[in-house]
């Protein structure tokens, strides 16, 4: 049970489920549902009324938060970046050498992108790391795929998404949906998803409503119920 302050009334009540390591799961439903407060829980930025969160048998409570947010990777739908450096944008503690950084930026197909913005003929690495970035440097899918690569080189074994392709285009949706699959396979997966065919290859879904889990199960199994809410959501959207 979570709240925001101790005044007001709970935004989410008796919210339960597991997940094993490497397994994946969506939270979905409508605006206000609880999806992001569910994820502002698990990071801690919003305070526990009751019931514990536990990763790896951990509880979550026992930790600070910003352990906590320090070993889970997140991806929200609004990309930032300092105005500084593409370096120390994308390993802002000076962690990893020039080849991991550009490798990381060619996965999310990037690389050749900042190259052409710098200028020249294959310049050098490490002039386009160094090269001063702002917030109008890149275009906003380019900024989720930016922060994405940043995932890459970020430690860690469970990764939250909350909504990031929600502001993209099908092509760039697509392109995060494959680079999340190829490099983050062995992770836990927890994912609020603007769209929903992008889940049906996970382990479970939650669907909220209200504050309250009101369905779960495989996607499979629930596309497969007539009665399913996640069925009507899904079929609705696809016209179906």
């Amino acid at each position: 049970m979570f709240d925001y302050e101790d005044n007001r009334p709970l935004i989410l009540k008796n919210v339960s489920f597991s997940l094993r390591g490497g397994q994946k799961v969506g939270i979905i439903g409508r605006t206000g549902s609880g999806k992001s407060s569910t994820v502002q829980a698990i990071l801690q930025m919003i305070n526990i009324k009751g019931g514990r969160i536990l990763i790896d048998n951990v509880d979550l409570a026992t930790l600070a938060g910003s352990v906590v947010r320090e070993q889970i990777i997140t991806l929200t739908q609004d990309p930032f970046l300092f105005p500084s450096s593409i370096r120390s944008n994308i390993d802002p503690l000076g962690t990893y050498n020039d080849e991991d950084i550009s490798v990381a930026l060619e996965k999310v197909k990037l690389w050749d992108i900042l190259c052409n913005k710098v200028g020249g003929n294959n310049p050098d690495t490490k002039d386009v790391l160094d090269t001063c970035i702002d917030a109008g440097f890149l275009s906003h899918g380019q900024r989720q795929l930016f922060c994405l690569a940043r995932a890459i080189l970020k430690p860690g074994k469970v990764l939250i998404l909350d909504e990031p392709t929600s502001s993209v285009d099908a092509k760039t949706d697509a392109q995060m949906q494959g680079v999340i699959r190829n490099e983050f396979g062995g992770h836990t997966i927890i994912m609020i998803a603007h769209r929903l065919s992008s889940l049906l290859d996970f382990d479970h879904i939650l669907m909220l409503d209200q504050g309250s889990l009101v369905e779960t199960g495989h996607p499979t199994e629930l596309l497969d119920d007539p009665s399913s809410r996640f069925a009507k959501m899904y079929y609705g959207s696809t016209g179906k």
